[in-house]
């Protein structure tokens, strides 16, 4: 730990890159503090996507610049997304699974399942993913 006063402006960089906001107007270089969105939870972002504990008593700095932000809610966007489309298709093979051992009198594929059901079934997890 350092035992020397630490400068101000430590506090003011961005905790993911390092950016400091050199202008007002600047948007990217503009910060949010990390703790202050309770509802946007942007410790349980860092920590889920990058790995990096973020605590409101340790002694970095507590903001993250604009375009930090945005690429972080992408990319837990991003895995939300891809959780998501790994639950569904294994979803969907289970119901195939299911499905395999039903007889069905409308034109059927090799596993029993009709062209008809496949294709509403991989309707849905599209919609559902987007």
């Amino acid at each position: 730990m350092c035992t020397t006063d630490v400068p101000t402006k430590f506090y003011n960089l961005c905790r993911l890159c390092l950016s400091c906001p050199i202008e007002e107007d600047c948007v990217d270089a503009k910060l949010e503090k990390i703790f202050d969105d309770a509802e946007r939870n942007i410790p349980r972002k860092i920590m889920t996507c990058l790995s990096i504990m973020v605590k409101d008593d340790d002694q970095l700095p507590h903001v993250i610049c604009i375009r930090c932000l945005d690429q972080l809610d992408a990319l837990y966007g991003f895995k939300e997304t891809a959780k998501k489309a790994e639950i569904l298709l294994h979803q969907f093979l289970m119901c195939m699974k299911e499905l395999e051992g039903t007889t069905q009198k409308a034109s059927q594929d090799d596993n029993g399942i009709t062209s008809l059901q496949l294709n509403g079934y991989l309707n849905q997890i599209q919609s559902i993913c987007r």
